[in-house]
């Protein structure tokens, strides 16, 4: 398939990605995966989905909704995106003669298990610090603010760590010219690599050359739920 072959081209070493072909329904096509970021359970699961069919895909919408079933998954026709996907953990199904490719999120890698951070270690409290994890940072700030109002806006930063940064805030409270202001900010930040939240700071803050600090940073999603709040009422975001 050439636009497989296309997509791993990319790749400054192609083997660094496995192709798996299949026929599903009568009809050829083939995933693309990255094994050390992917969950070989959920790769075998969407193969066999694939191979078992008495469907026949004609195009990509058909494959998420009649065939694999995965929680998450999109149609991109765009290959240097179907190629970043494939780098931050997500499968590309891609359907002979089909124009536009699933990306489905079959991602999985080892990560630091929740625990309380060391440099704000409380007497009383909730005992649950950040990871190096967006999914699940957003998660613990998710179960203590419940509520509608509260916007995620994911970004990616960096040519090279293609880093995954979110802006979170409270969309009924924050004043809207402050959200795109700061999300105007970070989208204009050219860098190479970012790989911690201290990356960030010196292009949000006001006067980068002031001896006071302007830029609030916590490991504690109590704190970081709080802040958001609070913050919110004056009418500016927390980041």
């Amino acid at each position: 398939m050439e636009r497989a072959a296309e997509i791993q081209k990319k790749f400054a070493t192609p083997n660094l990605i496995v192709r798996r072909d299949f026929i599903a329904g009568g009809k050829s096509g083939c995933l693309l995966f990255a094994p050390d970021l992917t969950d070989s359970v959920t790769i075998g699961r969407i193969l066999m989905a694939l191979e078992q069919t008495q469907k026949k895909p004609a195009d990509a919408k058909t494959v998420i909704e009649s065939i694999i079933f995965t929680g998450e998954a999109a149609t991109e026709t765009g290959l240097e995106t179907v190629t970043k996907a494939i780098m931050d953990g997500d499968c590309a199904v891609i359907i002979d003669k089909a124009e536009a490719i699933v990306l489905a999120n079959t991602r999985s890698w080892d990560k630091r298990g929740i625990s309380e951070p060391a440099s704000e270690a409380v007497t009383r409290g909730p005992r649950e610090g950040f990871t190096e994890d967006l999914k699940t940072n957003l998660s613990l700030l998710q179960r203590r603010l419940r509520t509608p109002d509260l916007a995620v806006e994911r970004l990616k930063i960096g040519r090279n760590s293609n880093s995954s940064v979110a802006l979170v805030y409270l969309a009924n409270v924050c004043v809207p010219e402050t959200v795109r202001e700061v999300k105007k900010r970070l989208q204009k930040i050219d860098i190479d690599a970012i790989y911690d939240s201290f990356y960030l700071e010196p292009f949000l803050e006001e006067r980068p050359r002031s001896i006071f600090k302007q830029i609030g940073n916590t490991e504690r999603p109590d704190i970081a739920a709080s802040k958001i709040t609070r913050s919110s009422w004056k009418g500016r975001p927390w980041f």
